[in-house]
């Protein structure tokens, strides 16, 4: 797994199996109930996804999107880079949904000039960090997605790391992960 700046040490890691895509749906439940009670408390969160193609990344992305924001298929951000997303009830920044795979570099998501990256009380997920890294804010949790076996509905190992106090909390809030 690709590993933050070196002034982000890890707090915390685990790995969980999620034996199909139905468990990355309860993860993402299990997420959304999390934010919501942090975004409650005036706080965002930074959750960055890793993983090879195929690895469940988007459809994690879209199973939270659904959860928090009441979207029912959130396209991916391949393409137009970042997706706002409002959610209900909280009048903050929102959800944004950041894919970093097109990406270069740092440098190439900074001339994008995308506001709100590092708003306390936003959401910000992204996939791909590892490609623009240094143009990111300090993730609170890191999911490393590893897909087991090549069919869809393969189990996923997740490496969960946390990076903050932040990300430790959203992890316990979240109650059993798969």
């Amino acid at each position: 797994m690709p590993t933050p700046t070196p002034e982000q040490p890890r707090l915390g890691q685990t790995t969980f199996k999620c034996q199909d895509l139905a468990a990355l749906g309860r993860l993402a439940s299990g997420l959304a109930d999390a934010l919501r009670k942090t975004l409650a408390t005036g706080f965002g969160a930074r959750i960055y996804l890793s993983g090879e193609l195929g690895a469940g990344k988007t459809t994690l992305c879209q199973f939270l999107i659904n959860r928090l924001c009441g979207v029912d298929k959130a396209p991916s951000p391949s393409y137009s880079l970042v997706n706002p997303y409002p959610i209900p009830g909280h009048s903050g920044l929102g959800l944004l949904h950041l894919d970093c795979y097109r990406l270069q570099g740092a440098g190439d998501l900074a001339s994008l000039g995308v506001d709100g990256l590092d708003a306390p009380e936003a959401v910000l997920v992204v996939e791909w960090p590892e490609r623009a890294l240094d143009a990111l804010p300090q993730a609170d949790l890191w999911i490393h997605l590893r897909i087991t076996a090549r069919e869809l509905e393969a189990p996923r190992e997740l490496t969960v790391s946390t990076y903050s106090r932040q990300g430790e909390q959203l992890l316990r809030l979240a109650g059993p992960v798969c």
